[in-house]
C-alpha cells in the first residue's frame, strides 16, 4: 500500500498542505465550492490517515495529532480567511495566508505532532 521511505514527516506535509489549500478556499471560493472542497478534504485526510496507519485496531483512541495548540493555529487562519472573505484584499491576501498557513501548520505539526509508527507497519522517523 506504501513504500519503506514513509515518515511522519510525509504525513504532516500533506496535512498542512490541505490546511493552506482549505486557508485560501475559504478566503477565495463562492459558497457553493465549501460543498465541494469540505467532503474531498476530509476524504483525503481519512485515506492519509489510512495510508500512513493512523487509523487502525492498534491505535484506537489514540489518533495521531497534535496539543491542543493545533486547534488555535487552525482557528486563528480560519477566522483570519472569513474576515478576508469578500474583500479587496482576499485576491492577495487569501494565497498569501494559505502559504502561512501551511508553513505554520507544517513546522508546528512536525515538532509537536504525535505519529504511531508502529500501528500498523513499521515505518521510520
Amino acid at each position: 500500500m506504501g513504500n519503506s521511505r514513509t515518515s511522519p514527516r510525509q504525513y504532516w506535509f500533506g496535512l498542512s498542505l490541505v490546511y493552506g489549500l482549505s486557508l485560501s478556499i475559504l478566503a477565495l471560493a463562492t459558497p457553493v465550492w465549501l460543498f465541494v472542497f469540505i467532503p474531498a478534504a476530509i476524504l483525503f485526510i481519512v485515506l492519509q490517515a489510512v495510508y500512513y496507519g493512523q487509523i487502525g485496531r492498534n491505535i484506537q483512541g489514540r489518533l495521531a495529532t497534535a496539543t491542543p495548540g493545533v486547534g488555535v493555529l487552525a482557528t486563528t487562519g480560519g477566522a483570519i480567511a472569513v474576515l478576508l472573505r469578500g474583500s479587496d484584499a482576499a485576491y492577495w491576501a487569501g494565497p498569501l495566508l494559505a502559504l502561512a498557513g501551511f508553513v505554520a501548520m507544517f513546522l508546528f505539526l512536525s515538532r509537536f505532532g504525535r505519529f504511531h509508527p508502529n500501528s500498523s507497519r513499521e515505518m521510520p522517523t
